[in-house]
């Protein structure tokens, strides 16, 4: 396609007004030539745009941009501002931006409105939006609560087949509940630690240490002063070399690890690219309400350590006749086989629409989900094998969750233990 200075000078005008915007600490959605979008505070350096997203930053070359688009919450303020208190349909704006902000997950921004219009009386006695108004704020305030309308302020956690309770056809849910505690994480941490690590910070329980020793006393290698003389790293991993069985055990469970190891700073870096083209709403993460595959990322609930390692344990555990993170064989792995064109690997990511197809057959027209990597040789592709490479076997960790499960996957897809079909290197098709 041949673009035009004109066209280039308007494209820049536009990438430059919204630019601006982003110079002010807001976000918006840089879109990719290949229908990736990408949410954070966004900046051009050079012939790159850096985009700080809350899981760490992504640099995206300007020639791969298509444009720069705001947040459903930038959208937002421009609507809300636009609107006049005096003016004849304001009742029925205020509605409908109410409702908009509602389907964006905006609840906070729909309940703005909704209390504007009903200090308004609703538009007056007998307006359409008396009626449907009060409705929409029960919806917004189920939302915002975690209850449904009708079930008497009971916390949606608690209620129903994996704590997903519906109403009207949507499904209202409290995200934090499924969400791994700090010490599951500390755990996840010290599992997938190594000897690279040596700037993690590391938290021995009060007065373990002390029995520690007594045990390490006449064992080879184990000189006392050396010992103390270490770091509290040196010192874990030494007993960690040097136990086995139960006592290896109870090392573990004297110890914090409380930052991240060098496995989660990576994935750090990658998740933008994941959560972008695997966590949308429109694929496998959202509102919860429509769930794909029987997968599901968490994407955007606010407490992102938490997310983030939740997510990393529902790639590491998901396992559809092929795992989605295969560390002996990365090439084999979901996570990189769907993020590639269809003609481009053998198992390939179902339709968008896949049901639709089902149901329909050849009157329904497929739709390709955007793909994460063009090629086996894009750098994504490289640098997303690379960092399963770097994980631990499945065979060789144990995290400690066997009565952890994710909501949103379903059971029969999700398993931390590997299986001796597993180890022999026999797989199944992936969805079979």
């Amino acid at each position: 396609m041949t673009v035009n200075r004109d066209s280039r000078l308007a494209l820049g005008m536009v990438l430059g007004l919204f630019l601006a915007c982003a110079a002010f600490g807001e976000d918006q959605i840089l879109v990719k030539k290949d229908g990736i979008k990408i949410t954070g505070e966004i900046t051009k350096e050079g012939d790159n745009y850096k985009v700080k997203t809350r899981a760490g930053e992504v640099v995206v070359p300007a020639k791969d941009v298509d444009r720069i688009d705001p947040t459903p919450r930038g959208v937002y303020g421009k609507k809300a501002a636009e609107l006049k208190p005096d003016s004849a349909n304001v009742a029925q704006k205020r509605y409908e931006l109410a409702q908009w902000a509602f389907e964006q997950g905006l609840f906070n921004e729909a309940m703005e409105q909704v209390k504007l219009l009903e200090q308004a009386q609703w538009g007056g006695e007998g307006s359409f939006y008396a009626t449907v108004g009060p409705k929409l704020k029960e919806k917004i305030e189920s939302a915002i609560g975690g209850r449904t309308p009708d079930n008497g302020g009971t916390p949606a956690a608690t209620q129903g087949v994996g704590n997903t309770p519906k109403t009207g056809g949507e499904v209202v849910h409290d995200f934090t509940k499924e969400l791994l505690t700090p010490e599951q994480i500390s755990r996840i941490r010290l599992e997938e630690l190594t000897k690279e690590d040596k700037d993690v910070r590391v938290e021995f329980k009060p007065n373990t240490l002390k029995g520690f020793m007594k045990k390490l006393a006449g064992r080879d290698g184990y000189d006392e002063k050396t010992f103390q003389k270490m770091n509290d790293f040196e010192k874990l991993w030494f007993m960690l070399d040097a136990f086995g069985g139960k006592d290896r055990d109870e090392v573990k469970d004297a110890v914090k690890i409380n930052t991240d190891p060098k496995f989660m700073v990576e994935f750090r870096k990658i998740w933008p690219l994941i959560r972008s083209n695997c966590a949308s709403a429109n694929c496998h993460g959202g509102s919860g309400s429509d769930i794909k595959g029987g997968f599901y990322l968490y994407s955007g609930g606010g407490n992102i350590e938490r997310e983030l390692y939740t997510n990393f344990i529902i790639l590491r555990g998901f396992n559809k006749g092929a795992r989605m993170i295969d560390v002996q064989q990365p090439e084999k792995s979901l996570l990189l086989c769907y993020s590639l064109p269809r003609d481009k690997t053998d198992m390939k990511h179902p339709f968008a629409n896949q049901k639709e197809i089902n149901a329909g057959g050849a009157t329904v027209s497929p739709i390709e989900k955007p793909f994460l990597c063009d090629s086996k040789d894009s750098v994504n592709y490289k640098k997303i094998s690379e960092w399963m490479s770097s994980l631990q076997l499945l065979m060789r960790v144990d995290y400690n969750l066997d009565s952890w499960a994710p909501w949103g996957v379903e059971k029969r897809f999700f398993q931390l233990k590997v299986s001796v079909r597993e180890i022999l290197g026999e797989t199944r098709p992936a969805g079979k």
